[in-house]
């Protein structure tokens, strides 16, 4: 009976309750709820650091995850530019109509340097799915480090919405030394490791832009997205109402939503420009 119960309390002690860390929760609720949202529309306003200084932008943006296409007009000034892009449309350019000078619209490429030199992210990542591709990709990754990185910071009130706040803090964040291989481009680089595109050619003297490489070449890149990252999330809708992100000197870019509607009733006229409601 003794050895009885001297194995039993062995094999209890074994299962003891280990309690789960709350931010993977919630970002696998987050993740699997973006990943079946198609439709949004939302309002947001970026600061990002470029040359120095913080450029800050105000957009209404309309969104439709599959196929990917999205409206978005610059609200910052009276007239600020409009810009269409939808997927597998106009040899896959950008529209845009600046509601100025040069006073005709424009068609760009989206991943040409003319379309992002000021603008640290790809219209073709707008939205929520990258957040939720780069929070998924980071979980995964973070291995026996996860409980260091991820921080539950409790809950507040932003913009009278009730959200969990959650950090990441990469403490051993660092740039690492990458030998480009052939073909290879900077922008791909950075989507393939869910990395900050415009930080690596920010980060890199020689490099002045996406295309700015060649093989053998030796560049900085970071070892993670950031190397902090605050989040609030919506407590119902479980999306970002605010991102802050840094690197190694401090806030690097931040986005503030005013609101987010999820599965906004979107007809084809919202991505035309044919609507009489914009500029095109």
């Amino acid at each position: 009976m003794r050895i009885l119960l001297l194995f039993c309390l062995v094999f209890a002690s074994s299962f003891q309750y280990v309690p789960v860390n709350p931010c993977r929760l919630i970002l696998e609720e987050m993740i699997v709820g973006i990943q079946n949202m198609n439709t949004y529309e939302f309002k947001v306003e970026s600061k990002e650091l470029v040359d120095g200084e913080y450029l800050r932008s105000v957009a209404e943006v309309k969104a439709q995850n599959v196929p990917f296409r999205i409206y978005m007009k610059i609200v910052t000034e009276e007239k600020g530019p409009e810009i269409l892009y939808d997927e597998g449309k106009r040899d896959g350019d950008v529209l845009i109509t600046p509601n100025g000078f040069p006073y005709f619209n424009l068609k760009l490429n989206p991943d040409g340097w003319i379309m992002r030199k000021d603008r640290h992210h790809n219209i073709k990542t707008a939205g929520f799915h990258y957040v939720a591709g780069m929070m998924e990709w980071s979980q995964r990754t973070a291995g026996k480090n996860y409980d260091r990185y991820f921080k539950y910071l409790g809950d507040t009130v932003y913009n009278g919405q009730d959200c969990h706040v959650l950090m990441i803090d990469v403490f051993d964040f660092r740039f690492v030394d990458y030998t480009v291989q052939k073909g290879e481009r900077i922008d791909r680089i950075a989507e393939r490791m869910f990395l900050n595109d415009y930080m690596i050619v920010d980060k890199n003297p020689d490099v002045d832009d996406f295309e700015d490489v060649r093989e053998g070449q030796v560049i900085k890149l970071p070892s993670a997205y950031g190397r902090k990252i605050v989040m609030f999330i919506h407590k119902q809708q479980l999306i970002p109402y605010y991102q802050e992100i840094h690197d190694e000197k401090g806030v690097y870019e931040s986005y503030s939503y005013e609101y987010i509607r999820k599965d906004a009733e979107l007809t084809e006229l919202d991505f035309s420009p044919d609507n009489p409601e914009y500029g095109f």
